[in-house]
């Protein structure tokens, strides 16, 4: 916990690591996995990340990869733990923005007129990232690229399923 309020996170997910190793009965172990969660999840913030909130989705985001599979190990091993729920938080704010991610690449792909993979990758927030806020998005950039394709079909779907899930989109015009 020192090392993690120091910022020196690396040193701090190493600690918990080790704890985790050597002591996997210690009635303290969702400590350790959340501590260590936490030091992943704040590891390349830097001091205006921590003052205000900005979006990442455009950044490398493997460190939260590595606090999503920690506190998703917790949620499993300790589901009434008293940090499952900050957990289980912040996992859904991770989720939220590995989606965002991946649709920053799709609208990237769609600008540089490359259809085929913006598709894919829109397809691909819709597939696994279901109700997260980057969804509609996705269908839209669907519905775009599969039009640009000449796929009309695809095209025709994706835009139903839009409107059917958002009739109010402005995505839709």
């Amino acid at each position: 916990y020192t090392q993690y309020r120091a910022l020196d996170h690396a040193a701090a997910i190493a600690a918990a690591t080790r704890f985790i190793r050597n002591y996997p009965a210690s009635e303290h172990l969702d400590y350790a996995l959340f501590l260590r969660g936490l030091a992943h999840y704040n590891m390349d913030r830097g001091l205006f990340e921590r003052i205000r909130r900005t979006d990442r989705s455009n950044r490398d985001l493997s460190s939260w990869h590595a606090a999503f599979q920690d506190f998703e190990e917790l949620g499993r091993l300790f589901p009434d733990s008293e940090y499952a729920p900050d957990a289980r938080s912040r996992m859904l704010h991770i989720r939220n923005q590995l989606a965002e991610q991946e649709l920053h690449v799709a609208r990237y792909y769609a600008r540089r007129r490359a259809f085929i993979a913006s598709a894919n990758r829109a397809q691909y927030v819709v597939r696994h990232f279901q109700e997260t806020p980057a969804v509609p998005e996705a269908l839209a950039i669907m519905n775009r690229s599969y039009k640009e394709l000449g796929q009309k079909d695809l095209a025709e779907r994706s835009r139903q399923a839009l409107v059917f899930n958002w009739p109010d989109s402005e995505l839709l015009n």
